[in-house]
């Protein structure tokens, strides 16, 4: 069978598959089973015929799927024959990027933000066009990015949900001083 090695051989979309197969099932011999034909293109069918040792020894090849991925960035890295810089510091992003990425995954649940990866990826991206990096939109580029390694994937992921934890309570903050600026102004005209 061929099966990733690493991190690096398993993409954005075949990790959605991966993270909703862990989640729905806790047989461990039908989780297996699920996971060998996700990564081969076997029909699960073909792989219940395979013995229990043989699946067992087919699973120890993806023994790294046990450990998270690294947490190193990769900040330029080329993608469908695209060339992409990643920006992590808000002062390197353009403003319409800044708009979408702050916008990505708003109203998930923690359950469902995983599977928006893609699109939190493309937010962060600009591409190479004519010697010039460029925002061309992360509702243009997103699917791309569902071929994108995890290994590059997840650490920009991780980034994005610590960011989204430090970013929620001085929003908050500054949401209640606006309303309640609002309000004073609101009682002015009123009186």
């Amino acid at each position: 069978m061929d099966l990733p090695k690493s991190w690096g051989d398993i993409t954005v979309e075949q990790y959605y598959k991966l993270f909703t197969i862990n989640n729905l099932f806790k047989n461990v011999v039908e989780k297996n089973i699920k996971i060998l034909s996700l990564f081969t293109g076997q029909t699960e069918k073909e792989i219940e015929e395979l013995s229990v040792t043989y699946l067992f020894e087919q699973m120890k090849v993806l023994s790294f799927l046990n450990e998270l991925p690294s947490e190193k960035i990769t900040p330029y890295f080329e993608l469908k024959k695209k060339k992409y810089k990643a920006c992590i510091i808000f002062s390197d992003m353009k403003a319409g990027q800044f708009i979408d990425f702050s916008y990505c995954g708003q109203g998930c649940t923690t359950d469902e933000l995983p599977y928006h990866m893609h699109e939190l990826l493309a937010a962060m991206c600009l591409t190479k066009i004519d010697g010039k990096y460029v925002y061309e939109g992360y509702d243009k580029t997103s699917e791309d990015f569902l071929e994108i390694p995890i290994s590059i994937a997840y650490p920009f992921y991780l980034f994005f949900c610590n960011v989204l934890t430090n970013l929620q309570n001085p929003i908050l903050d500054f949401s209640r001083k606006m309303a309640e600026k609002q309000m004073k102004e609101m009682k002015k005209i009123l009186a």
